[in-house]
C-alpha cells in the first residue's frame, strides 16, 4: 500500500529541466502560428501521478501488444505521411510539411514543460509496474501532450486540406502516428487526447490566418 508519504513523493516527480537547445527553441519563432492563443491549453493539467487515473493510463498501454514496425515508421512523421502520397502517384510537399513541423514544435515544447509530466517509465517504477518500453530518441521531452499525436494531426490535416479526396486516410495515418507513441509506451492515453487537440487548433490557427 502507497502511504502518505509515497503519494508526496511520486506527486512531486517531474521529467526535468528544459535543455540549452530546448531553451532556444522556445524562444524563437513561430512563423505561421505566430499569436497561437496557447493560454487556452495551459489550463487542462494532467492527472496527478498518484491518481487513480494515472494508473489506468499505465494499466492500459502496459496491456497494448508491441509492434516494433509500426512505432519506428510513425516516429519519422515528415516520412510516415511522404510514403503514402508518393504511393499514390502525387509530388510530395516536404517543404511545407517541415514548415508544420518546426514551426508548431516551440509551442509543443512550451506546454510541455509548463506541465512537465514524467514519462510512463518514470512513473511504472513507483507503481511497480513492468512496462515493455521502446525506447525512441524523439522521448527526450516530458510527456503531456504528445509531440507526436499533435503534429500527425496537424500535417494530416494540412495534407487532406491539399488531398481532399484522401482526407479519411490522411486523418487516420495523423491518428496512427499519435496511437504509436501509447505502443511504444512513450505515453500516457492522455497525453495523446490533448496532443490531438493542440493539433486541431494549431491546424484551425493556420488557416484562418492563411497559412496553408
Amino acid at each position: 500500500m502507497i502511504n502518505l508519504k509515497d503519494i508526496m513523493t511520486i506527486d512531486s516527480l517531474t521529467y526535468g529541466e528544459p535543455t540549452d537547445k530546448h531553451k532556444k527553441q522556445m524562444s524563437g519563432d513561430f512563423g505561421i502560428f505566430e499569436n497561437f492563443d496557447i493560454e487556452q491549453f495551459k489550463q487542462t493539467p494532467q492527472p496527478k501521478n498518484s491518481s487513480s487515473e494515472t494508473l489506468d493510463e499505465l494499466l492500459r498501454i502496459q496491456n497494448i501488444k508491441r509492434d516494433e514496425d509500426l512505432i519506428v515508421k510513425a516516429d519519422d512523421i515528415l516520412n510516415y505521411f511522404k510514403d503514402y502520397i508518393e504511393d499514390l502517384g502525387f509530388e510530395y510537399p516536404e517543404k511545407h510539411v517541415k514548415k508544420l513541423l518546426k514551426k508548431s514544435k516551440p509551442i509543443i515544447l512550451v506546454l510541455k514543460y509548463h506541465y512537465n509530466r514524467p514519462r510512463p517509465s518514470d512513473l511504472a517504477e513507483y507503481w511497480n509496474l513492468e512496462l515493455d518500453n521502446f525506447y525512441l530518441k524523439t522521448m527526450g521531452t516530458p510527456s503531456y501532450p504528445s509531440g507526436h499525436s499533435a503534429q500527425g494531426i496537424l500535417v494530416g490535416l494540412s495534407l487532406a486540406n491539399m488531398f481532399p479526396k484522401y482526407t479519411r486516410q490522411l486523418i487516420r495515418l495523423g491518428k496512427e502516428i499519435s496511437y504509436s507513441r501509447l505502443v511504444s509506451k512513450a505515453h500516457y492515453p492522455s497525453d495523446s487526447r490533448f496532443g490531438e487537440a493542440l493539433g486541431l487548433e494549431l491546424y484551425r490557427h493556420m488557416e484562418k490566418n492563411n497559412g496553408r
